[in-house]
């Protein structure tokens, strides 16, 4: 036997007489004279009603992810901010001063310092490079860095350990290393 369940303003009351069917439209029937009675009064020239609660209310609300803006990033630094490109290959280390709207102020490499042929790919060699940028940044007023680096040569380590010791803020540091999918096919082994 199915109990029906009926909504009373007090308490529910049980009843085996009445279907659920019945008790659908009593609900119903309930929840639309509550909402007639939320309405209010005001009523505008052409018959709309104004209801007193918001529709947007009972709708569920979104949660925002609480990122940091770009603004709120460049008002937390106090000083002028730079970025330092760094490419480094397997004979060269090649470092780029730029301002924050991406033109060259300054470059350097190991081959301009006077390192020549295999001394180019040293590790002492991107480390000169790297303090020779930092004398340039300092010219120019730059007291923040964002470092970005490219590349899997030898100097990477020593480029960066450099920059750090160097007395510019390192605000960020990204690696834009490209990772081939099975790309182009890779040159010969070589015979020694």
């Amino acid at each position: 036997m199915k109990y029906a369940l009926i909504l009373s303003k007090n308490k529910p009351e049980i009843s085996q007489n009445k279907k659920e069917s019945d008790v659908v439209s009593l609900y119903r029937q309930k929840k639309s004279n509550e909402h007639k009675n939320n309405l209010s009064e005001d009523v505008t020239k052409k018959g709309y009603y104004k209801p007193k609660t918001d529709f947007l209310s009972f709708q569920k609300k979104k949660k925002r992810k609480t990122t940091l803006s770009r603004n709120s990033k460049k008002s937390k630094i106090k000083g002028v901010l730079g970025k330092i490109y760094i490419s480094t290959t397997k004979n060269n280390t090649i470092l780029t001063l730029v301002d924050t709207k991406g033109n060259t102020k300054g470059w350097s490499c190991s081959g301009s310092l006077g390192f020549k042929n295999a001394r180019k790919s040293t590790t002492y060699a991107a480390q000169a490079a790297a303090e020779s940028i930092v004398k340039k940044a300092k010219i120019f007023g730059y007291t923040h860095m964002r470092l970005s680096v490219k590349g899997l040569g030898r100097g990477k380590q020593s480029c960066l350990r450099a920059l750090t010791k160097s007395g510019l803020k390192i605000v960020s540091l990204e690696d834009k290393t490209g990772v081939p999918y099975n790309g182009c096919r890779a040159s010969k082994k070589r015979r020694v």
